[in-house]
């Protein structure tokens, strides 16, 4: 296989993004990409442990954690605002996975056979959890995000008036929350869109209907969609309980010292 020589041109963008990153960050942006960096390593080894029939749920569910703790701890520093948000992320995660086998026993199983990496498996009792795992995966950033923004806005709204009531805090959370959360799903949706740009485009162009192409070829897509938005919008509630919880302690520790 022949074809242009494009490495140098990738290495010149990455090379620019770390700059600027690191221009605009300072030592947030070199956390930034030791955290990506760290991520990329964690999600080879997982990749190198399902290569080896390893069972898929248990090294999704290790990774997952591995994920958020590393890429808050490492971007955030340990401190309550960064616990809250792992603590925040996974139980939002967990909750989101307990709602898709809900709804798997309700209403059974999607049709594996659409997606398009079916055809190369051999063991097809894999699909369901290799679904299953790109749908949390997949959701985690944006949870993760969605948390991180509750809890540092909390722990800003401490910080600046440590003599802040519970409902004044909850108030403080709430605005946030409702701004970001229609921002994300968006995200989601932007980014489930343009990956399926060429494919609709394709089949369109050979004369298929777009209602059609939603019902037989993405079903597996749209209930990633979904859950992923589902998660988004249960982090904001269990964000807001979990750091209402801890920077309560706070205001009371700040309190006693004063």
């Amino acid at each position: 296989f022949s074809g242009l020589k494009r490495d140098s041109y990738v290495l010149a963008v990455l090379l620019l993004f770390v700059y600027l990153l690191c221009m605009m960050a300072g030592k947030k942006g070199i956390a930034a990409i030791l955290s990506a960096g760290v991520n990329i390593l964690l999600f080879y080894l997982a990749l190198c442990q399902y290569e080896k029939g390893t069972y898929v749920l248990p090294v999704t569910i290790l990774v997952m954690i591995l994920f958020a703790v590393c890429s808050l701890l490492i971007v955030s520093g340990w401190n309550r605002v960064t616990a809250a948000a792992v603590l925040a992320t996974l139980l939002t995660v967990a909750a989101a996975g307990v709602f898709y086998f809900l709804v798997l026993k309700l209403a059974g199983d999607p049709e594996y056979f659409m997606m398009e990496y079916t055809e190369y498996l051999n063991n097809t009792s894999q699909f369901g959890m290799l679904f299953f795992a790109q749908v949390l995966i997949g959701g985690l950033g944006a949870v993760m995000d969605v948390a991180i923004s509750i809890t540092a806005t909390a722990g800003e709204l401490v910080y600046v008036n440590p003599g802040i009531t519970k409902e004044s805090l909850y108030d403080g959370i709430r605005h946030v929350a409702d701004d970001i959360m229609g921002t994300m799903i968006n995200v989601l949706l932007f980014v489930f869109g343009c990956g399926l740009i060429p494919m609709c485009v394709i089949r369109m162009n050979n004369s298929v209907r777009f209602m059609t192409i939603i019902k037989l070829h993405i079903p597996c897509e749209l209930c990633r969609f979904f859950i992923e938005s589902i998660g988004i919008v249960l982090a904001i509630p269990v964000s807001i309980l979990i750091t209402s919880v801890i920077m309560k302690l706070t205001i009371r520790k700040v309190k006693k010292i004063c």
